[in-house]
């Protein structure tokens, strides 16, 4: 998801925005993602996103094909275990 931090706040939550890697406030005038995974803000840099993946993310948010996952919930999909019906 691409930086909308605004209707976070205006929904009245506001700890939503602090970025779990820095601890700090990802602001409406900084680059910012929130998981898909875990609804956590980050800042771009903190994420380690680079300025093409974050433009992509910001440009197509409203499509439900595209996500973006923190590190940890990166991890974690990756260990859940997949079952293919055949």
């Amino acid at each position: 998801m691409a930086n909308d931090i605004s209707s976070s706040k205006a929904a009245g939550n506001d700890t939503c925005c602090n970025c779990p890697d820095c601890l700090k406030e990802v602001s409406e005038d900084q680059p910012g993602l929130v998981c898909d995974g875990c609804d956590m803000w980050y800042h771009a840099a903190c994420g380690k996103v680079s300025d093409a993946v974050y433009e992509f993310v910001s440009n197509n948010c409203e499509e439900e094909s595209v996500c973006w996952f923190c590190k940890r919930c990166e991890i974690m999909f990756r260990r859940l275990p997949t079952k293919v019906n055949l």
